[in-house]
């Protein structure tokens, strides 16, 4: 900054624009970063998080000397995004992605640069168009679509107040974007769509369940307490006796198996390790470090699958467990709490209600870890001894998200699970897929799903539930399950009623005509008694209307009015019961009833207007028809009631007691004239 000043001293204006920014970058000085670093000042080139997953940031890697300018005002913005709209550290990744597709055109312009004894120009001079066209180009070249997280920065720049930059009032100016305040990925999406490069969100597959119940079979042993015990003891062992091995021993960043230490696993655990992971020895006859390695991955491996398919936490989540987090209710031995922050939605202590082999495996996760200082249940295998400086404990922690892959494929490896779970897209499992499964699982078998899994996941809000369970394959397919099953349902109980003539309605005629029809035709084709007659009578309809329910052709719908609404999918004329309804759009939008009647439109079940219409069915689903026809009976028989009630009794009994005679049979229809 002093060598700009030095150098432009001849541009009054200039210069005085680069003490403008000098005084910005003190004032912001003095400002608290403690969000964002515990060491850094605003005006440092390198940011050094606090928090240890989140890499230092230089920001001369993406800024030239002569972009000082741009990079004040990006930094202003990210510091506001972080410190006071409480956004998460991770957010300063969107500055590379931004500086690759538009730090190059930005200098070009000479917009927030510094060229020669040329003023600054601020933001003002960006117009959409060149916006757009970075957009366009980059698509038509890369043949690929355009990542929106770029174009996040102009939105944050607009966003932020101008009191903030108010020493440098330059950098901002009029800043022109083409969404013009609508969603930035919307407005991408559609340049994208012109360009004929379509983006489409692909969800996390879920894992089958073929290789949900391998994995369930090799995990389950590895947390019972026999094991845990055994495990818990050999590491106990190895730990303790680090100081009984030789001087290099000593030095080593992990424990070690020294003679001692061999001689008591093969006298005390030899046998019980032979069935499942039988003891390995180097030539001078003591237990290998990889056989121990193995020990250490695969109880790892099954705890980690163990918890990720009983909680569906997030892949940084589960890096982020501590140890103690499972606790017991202390109402029932059933059940525990896991207890944890959630990255994402930045939950503090969030507790997640968990069955007792998730108990089990946060304490066999506990039980392996290298390091006891060490705070975090899954650990890294050697201790971190470079880069950013970290806190007690956390010089042990996984901070990339890659390492968790590391093991789950391990374990599927290891117990020959297919990791593949689309083999059309080469799709690997990962820790997030564990999360799909589940939310399908939850989805299949309870009506509360969205709710439960806003609380198990820590959502926000109920739209990423609903994603969860919208797209997931289980849902999807037990939904299929479900729907087939209830039409069977329906397509017995309609069947059962015709075939028996109990049914009434609208549609009663036009179907007692369709199975005198087909009776007719079956007699003609073969000679059959009266009871194999009805048999295959009643096959066959139930075929036949099967197909039309299942195919879409009709529809076949309880009603609340109790009567199955049996409307042709393919009958364009407004049904009694959306008359109203569509009458009132029309006139609302001016829309032609001639237009709507070619187009078609949905029966309003909610209005249903009983056995009035053409399209009812009136059977033994109906009974709360006949219950509402005895208590009105009763009423006008000889209870007191107002003229109001008698009225309605007798326009009831008139509409359905001729129906409900039909259907139930021992119905007194006296009073349907009364």
């Amino acid at each position: 900054m002093e060598n700009l000043l030095k150098l432009n001293v001849l541009n009054s204006q200039l210069y005085q624009q680069l003490q403008c920014l000098k005084a910005l970058g003190e004032k912001y000085d003095t400002y608290d970063m403690s969000r964002i670093s515990n060491e850094s000042k605003f005006s440092d080139n390198v940011w050094k998080f606090k928090n240890f997953d989140q890499p230092d940031f230089k920001w001369l890697n993406y800024f030239s000397e002569n972009q000082f300018p741009l990079m004040v005002l990006i930094k202003v913005v990210i510091y506001h995004q972080i410190e006071l709209n409480n956004k998460a550290t991770s957010i300063i990744n969107v500055v590379p992605e931004f500086m690759s597709k538009f730090g190059h055109l930005l200098e070009e312009k000479n917009i927030l640069t510094i060229s020669g004894s040329s003023s600054i120009k601020g933001l003002s001079y960006l117009k959409k168009g060149d916006i757009t066209q970075v957009v366009s180009c980059y698509i038509q070249k890369k043949q690929s679509v355009f990542n929106y997280h770029a174009l996040s920065v102009f939105s944050y720049v607009e966003k932020t107040p101008f009191d903030s930059i108010k020493e440098a009032p330059f950098l901002h100016g009029n800043l022109e974007l083409p969404w013009e305040g609508n969603d930035i990925s919307s407005w991408v999406n559609n340049v994208n769509n012109q360009l004929g490069y379509y983006h489409i969100a692909t969800p996390y597959i879920p894992i089958p369940l073929s290789q949900i119940s391998q994995i369930i079979t090799h995990a389950e042993p590895w947390i019972s307490e026999e094991r845990i015990r055994v495990i818990s003891e050999i590491f106990y062992l190895v730990r303790s006796n680090q100081d009984k091995n030789s001087k290099r021993e000593k030095n080593s960043k992990k424990p070690q198996i020294n003679t001692f230490i061999s001689r008591t696993i093969v006298e005390n655990y030899g046998r019980y390790f032979k069935s499942f992971l039988p003891l390995e020895f180097d030539v001078k006859g003591k237990i290998t470090m990889s056989w121990l390695n193995d020990l250490f991955k695969l109880a790892r491996g099954a705890a980690t699958q163990i918890i990720l398919l009983t909680t569906g936490i997030r892949n940084v989540d589960l890096r982020n467990l501590q140890v103690g987090c499972c606790i017991s209710s202390k109402r029932s031995d059933l059940l525990y709490y896991l207890v944890l922050n959630i990255k994402k939605t930045k939950l503090k202590n969030f507790v997640i209600p968990v069955p007792s082999r998730t108990y089990k495996a946060t304490k066999l996760l506990e039980a392996i870890r290298w390091e006891k200082s060490s705070k975090f249940l899954l650990n890294r295998v050697q201790k971190i001894n470079r880069g950013k400086e970290r806190k007690e404990g956390e010089e042990w922690a996984i901070a990339d998200g890659k390492v968790t892959s590391q093991i789950i494929r391990y374990f599927f490896n290891y117990y020959s699970i297919d990791l593949i779970i689309d083999e059309d897209k080469d799709y690997e499992a990962t820790a997030h897929c564990y999360r799909s499964t589940l939310a399908g699982w939850i989805g299949s078998h309870s009506k509360f799903a969205i709710l439960i899994l806003k609380k198990l996941f820590g959502h926000s809000n109920g739209l990423m539930p609903d994603a969860y369970l919208k797209n997931n394959p289980i849902v999807i397919k037990k939904r299929k399950e479900i729907i087939k099953e209830s039409t069977f349902k329906t397509v017995e109980q309609i069947t059962n009623a015709i075939v028996n003539d109990q049914i009434a309605g609208g549609k009663a005629e036009s179907l007692k005509t369709g199975i005198e029809e087909l009776k007719k035709d079956i007699n003609q084709s073969e000679s059959l008694t009266e009871a194999e007659l009805n048999l295959t009578l009643k096959e066959q309809f139930k075929v036949l209307l099967y197909e039309r329910i299942q195919s879409g052709q009709m529809n076949a719908l309880l009603t609340p009015m109790s009567v199955i609404c049996m409307r042709n999918a393919n009958d364009t004329t407004e049904s009694p019961c959306s008359h109203d309804k569509y009458r009132r759009m029309r006139s609302d939008s001016g829309f032609s009833k001639a237009y709507s009647e070619v187009l078609g439109t949905l029966p309003d079940l909610a209005n249903c207007i009983g056995n009035k219409c053409k399209d009812s069915l009136m059977g033994d689903w109906s009974l709360p028809l006949y219950e509402a026809y005895v208590f009105y009976k009763q009423l006008l028989l000889g209870l007191e009631s107002s003229f109001d009630e008698e009225q309605t009794a007798k326009i009831f009994i008139k509409q359905y007691a001729k129906d409900i005679k039909e259907v139930f049979g021992d119905i007194e229809v006296e009073l349907a004239n009364g």
